[in-house]
């Protein structure tokens, strides 16, 4: 891919990407121009009229494979701080194991939480949605990400979300959620608690949530990329 992707960026007619954040590299890397990118998102299965309402035990949901860009580290770190809060709330990951997956278990064993934290590993979808379903919070820690897709379904689901700044998640997210440095477990606790232990603030951030995602379903990423493909045959370029 880092000897093709160069060679397929010189010559495309049309660049497609998932996010500005990945247009702009490819701008700034690889030097495509403005008139050779088109941004076009991941869309949304459907979205919930409102706010979910969570499930008990109070979830806090991160579906994510555990690779070490993902920083699963910096959440069990984070969980581990507010447990003593929330005495009944849980730390569910999912997500295939990846390269960190024995370092994310011994950091989860190593809280004494037991099962309050758990590494479910792959799970069928159905499972994974009725997770989303009720969680309370999805967090999203990880520290590269080329959209979020994540990001998108929970907020698409009305569940309000803390992701980790610098990445398109953050952006697609927005204000009021809260946004964390993903290297500070101080402030990921912090953010965690905010959402769990204020139903009116939750229940903001998922609104604002809700409304950030109208124009995201699959039928508007469609028309986004066909135009584009309009535009370039227009253009003359085949």
């Amino acid at each position: 891919m880092a000897r093709s992707l160069p060679r397929t960026a010189r010559h495309a007619d049309l660049l497609v990407a998932p996010s500005h954040a990945v247009a702009d590299k490819l701008a700034s890397r690889l030097g495509v121009d403005a008139e050779r990118l088109a941004v076009v998102s991941v869309g949304a299965e459907q979205i919930a009229d409102g706010p979910n309402r969570p499930a008990d035990p109070p979830t806090v949901l991160y579906p994510a494979a555990t690779y070490p860009h993902k920083n699963h580290l910096v959440l069990v770190e984070a969980f581990a701080r507010i447990a003593d809060r929330y005495p009944d709330a849980r730390l569910v990951m999912t997500g295939a194991p990846g390269r960190a997956d024995s370092e994310v278990r011994s950091a989860a064993a190593a809280t004494g939480l037991g099962e309050r934290i758990a590494l479910t590993g792959r799970i069928p979808a159905a499972e994974l949605d009725a997770l989303l379903a009720g969680a309370a919070v999805v967090a999203f820690p990880s520290v590269y990400e080329g959209f979020g897709i994540p990001v998108l379904e929970a907020l698409a689901a009305g569940v309000p979300v803390v992701v980790g700044a610098g990445t398109p998640a953050a952006e697609m997210a927005g204000d009021p959620a809260p946004v964390v440095d993903p290297s500070d477990p101080a402030a990921w606790a912090e953010a965690l608690d905010l959402l769990l232990g204020d139903t009116g603030r939750r229940d903001r951030v998922a609104r604002a949530g809700l409304a950030r995602v109208v124009g995201r379903t699959w039928e508007d990423s469609a028309a986004r990329l066909e135009d584009a493909w309009r535009r370039l045959l227009a253009a003359g370029r085949n």
